[in-house]
C-alpha cells in the first residue's frame, strides 16, 4: 500500500508539472454581458453591448433566466493585461461549452470547437483550451473578448470551467507567433497519389481555413484518420533577421515532416507509403522543435511553411502550442534552465 500511494503521489505530481503547468493571470470568473440572436458585428471591439443584459459565466444561460432557449447567443467581456504578458505563453481556458463556440480576441478569431449550422456538429464534451496570441493584445488600453454559441437542446452556453487567461511557466514563449488561422487539408492516400502539397502552385480550392494549435476533428474533420496538410505564409520580422532560428510546433499527434519554402527541414515519426503502417508510439506527446537551416528563409520576401501530419486513430492534427518561430540561441537557453531543475523545484516555483 505504501509504495501504491507513493505511485499515486508520483503520478499526480507529473500530471500537475505537465498537464496542468499554468498559472492564471485573468480571472474572467463572474458576469459577462450577453444577448441572444447572432450577428458576426458582436465580435467587433467597438461594438455597443451597453444594453445587453448581465449573466454569470460556469453555469447554463438556463440557470440565469433564458429558460429552454436554444439557438444562438453572445458573450462578451473586457479585461486589461500588463506588459509581463508579452513574454509568457498565454491559454485561454473557458471549459464546457454546450454545444459549439467561436472566441474572437480584439475582433479576431482565436478558437472554435464543434461546426455551427447547417453542418453542424456539438462539441458539449470537449474542454476549451485556446492559445492567446499576444500580438493582438493590447498593453495600454482593454480587450474585449467575444465568444459566439449555439445550442441544440437542453442545456447552453459556458457551462463550467475556471474562466481566465492562463501563463505557461515550462514551455518557451515564440519571437513570432505563428498560432491563428492557418489553411489545412485532408490528403486520401487511395485517391491521391501523385500530388504534392508541400510545394506551390497550391491547389486553393483544395485548402481551406484552420485554426491552430487545435484538433481539426473539432474544425470540421468529425473522425478523419489519415494524411493531413498545414499551411502558413509568413514574412520574417526584422528582429529576427540574421539570427539562427528554430521553429516551434507544439504537439502534433501523432506523425509529421516539415518544410519551409519546399525544403524538408525536421519531422518526428516514420510516415511510411503505406501511412496505416506507421509505428505510431507515444510521439503524440512530444513537443516538436526543428531548427532550421541557413538560407532556407527568405529574409527579406514571403515564406511558406507546410506541414504534413498523420493521424492513425482518435484525435488528430497540431493540437497544441506554443507554434512560431524563436531565436535558436534563447530555445536552447530556455530547455537547458529546465534541464537544471529538478521535479520538485519546479513545482515549487509554481513552473
Amino acid at each position: 500500500m505504501r509504495y501504491l500511494l507513493m505511485i499515486l503521489t508520483l503520478g499526480a505530481s507529473f500530471n500537475c508539472l505537465f498537464a496542468q503547468d499554468e498559472t492564471r493571470m485573468i480571472n474572467m470568473n463572474g458576469e459577462w454581458k450577453f444577448t441572444i440572436g447572432d450577428n458576426l458585428n458582436f465580435a467587433a471591439v467597438n461594438f455597443d453591448d451597453s444594453k445587453w443584459d448581465k449573466i454569470r459565466v460556469n453555469t447554463a444561460w438556463e440557470n440565469e433566466g433564458y429558460n429552454d432557449y436554444d439557438g444562438y447567443a453572445w458573450y462578451r467581456t473586457k479585461f486589461t493585461v500588463g506588459q509581463s504578458a508579452k513574454s509568457r505563453n498565454l491559454v485561454l481556458q473557458l471549459g464546457n461549452i454546450d454545444d459549439v463556440d467561436e472566441v474572437y480576441l480584439n475582433g479576431v478569431l482565436i478558437g472554435r470547437s464543434g461546426s455551427f449550422p447547417p453542418n453542424y456538429e456539438t462539441a458539449y464534451d470537449q474542454w476549451r483550451r485556446y492559445p492567446v496570441p499576444t500580438s493582438l493584445l493590447k498593453y495600454s488600453g482593454q480587450n474585449v473578448l467575444a465568444v459566439r454559441v449555439f445550442d441544440e437542446q437542453l442545456e447552453g452556453g459556458m457551462l463550467n470551467g475556471d474562466v481566465g487567461i492562463y501563463a505557461s511557466s515550462i514551455r518557451p514563449t515564440p519571437d513570432y507567433d505563428l498560432s491563428g488561422s492557418w489553411k489545412f487539408t485532408t490528403w486520401k492516400f487511395s485517391t491521391g497519389e501523385g500530388e504534392d502539397f508541400t510545394s506551390p502552385p497550391y491547389n486553393e480550392k483544395k485548402w481551406r481555413d484552420i485554426l491552430v494549435p487545435g484538433f481539426w476533428e473539432k474544425q470540421g474533420a468529425e473522425g478523419y484518420d489519415g494524411i493531413a496538410y498545414y499551411r502558413k505564409n509568413f514574412t520574417l520580422p526584422s528582429y529576427l533577421k540574421g539570427k539562427p532560428l528554430v521553429i516551434m510546433l507544439g504537439k502534433i499527434d501523432d506523425l509529421d515532416m516539415v518544410y519551409i519554402n519546399g525544403k524538408y527541414i525536421g519531422g518526428t515519426g516514420n510516415i511510411k507509403p503505406q501511412p496505416s503502417q506507421s509505428y505510431l508510439g507515444q510521439y503524440y506527446k512530444l513537443m516538436r522543435g526543428y531548427y532550421v537551416p541557413d538560407g532556407v528563409i527568405n529574409e527579406n520576401g514571403e515564406n511558406t511553411i507546410v506541414v504534413c501530419v498523420y493521424d492513425g486513430y482518435i484525435d488528430g492534427g497540431i493540437y497544441e502550442g506554443p507554434v512560431g518561430l524563436i531565436a535558436q540561441d534563447k530555445y536552447a537557453y530556455f530547455w537547458k534552465s529546465q534541464k537544471n531543475k529538478s521535479i520538485w523545484e519546479k513545482m515549487l516555483d509554481g513552473d
